[in-house]
């Protein structure tokens, strides 16, 4: 839709799941399209001007997100799928490296009531396949895979300039001090052992989130 005034005509009749608003051509129309509609649906902002007075005002009429106009497509497209997962109830999201099928499937059915989505790759050249994608909020990779070490697939992720700041977690089925102690050089967060303990690992997955993402409180099962 070209201007506040035509969204204003239209969304009654078919209103969408989420709103990009751009104030950039005619401000005013469109913080009242804002004030209108926040209350209905999310919406995103996208505003030639970032100071922080203009956040505070968008904040307080109900926007999800503030964006500057000149933001990629791709990061505003990450910006409304991290929204709309949020509506979905998922409140983090996690890429599980593994050959298990059955271990993927268990930590799915764990994390779900947590509000964590764990997509899931047997094959670590899936990872980068997915760099031009949002990145997730947590990495989980099982030590035991088969085409690459997972030690060596650690010292990687923390190498590069896309994964490197991600919380990492290593699913691994050796506990010994010494083997623990590798991990962590490595560059992992934390451990979850193998088999698995559900309680063990759901408080593992959610302390490593709350720790590194303060702004993050998990949903309540």
């Amino acid at each position: 839709m070209p201007t506040p005034e035509a969204a204003q005509a239209v969304l009654p009749q078919s209103p969408p799941d989420l709103l990009v608003l751009d104030l950039a051509a005619a401000p005013e129309a469109g913080l009242a399209l804002l004030t209108t509609w926040a209350e209905r649906l999310p919406v995103v902002v996208l505003t030639g001007h970032d100071r922080l007075i203009d956040r505070v005002e968008v904040a307080r009429l109900g926007s999800q997100a503030l964006l500057p106009h000149h933001t990629p497509a791709a990061q505003v497209l990450a910006a409304v799928d991290k929204i709309l997962a949020r509506q979905r109830g998922i409140e983090a999201k996690a890429w599980l490296l593994t050959a298990e099928p059955a271990i993927a499937e268990t930590l799915q059915t764990l994390m779900a009531p947590w509000g964590i989505e764990i997509a899931t790759a047997d094959d670590p050249e899936d990872l980068w396949a997915q760099q031009d994608v949002d990145p997730p909020d947590l990495l989980l990779v099982d030590r035991r895979l088969r085409s690459f070490d997972g030690l060596d697939l650690c010292r990687v992720l923390r190498n590069d300039p896309v994964w490197g700041d991600l919380p990492l977690l290593v699913l691994t089925d050796d506990a010994a001090p010494a083997p623990i102690a590798a991990l962590f050089d490595a560059g992992a967060d934390d451990y979850i052992r193998l088999p698995l303990v559900p309680p063990e690992a759901i408080a593992r997955i959610l302390g490593t989130l709350r720790r590194r993402f303060p702004r993050y409180t998990g949903r309540t099962p």
